[in-house]
């Protein structure tokens, strides 16, 4: 897993256009045929998450990488726990 410092202030959400100001931020990595890439940020629930949106937005694109960013110095143990067991909340 990379790790990068970032600040989450200079993301805006990729659907509702606000910029995002809090965490965790859903990041998706796509790439056309012709190798174009799109770097994409979102607010981590729907309405500004939605995959199927985001399928339809970008028919030509193909899935390279998804994941989230958060702010490390509030992941405790517990929530790490909290993640593990609800990982279908967080993919």
């Amino acid at each position: 897993m990379a790790q990068k410092t970032i600040s989450h202030e200079e993301l805006v959400c990729d659907t509702c256009l606000k910029g995002i100001e809090f965490l965790p931020v859903r990041a998706v990595i796509m790439r056309n045929q012709e190798g174009k890439t799109l770097n994409l940020h979102f607010h981590y629930f729907f309405p500004c998450w939605d995959f199927e949106y985001l399928c339809q937005k970008y028919p030509e694109y193909d899935l390279v990488k998804m994941g989230f960013i958060y702010d490390s110095d509030y992941l405790t143990a517990s929530i790490i726990r909290n993640i593990r067991k609800n990982e279908d909340l967080w993919v």
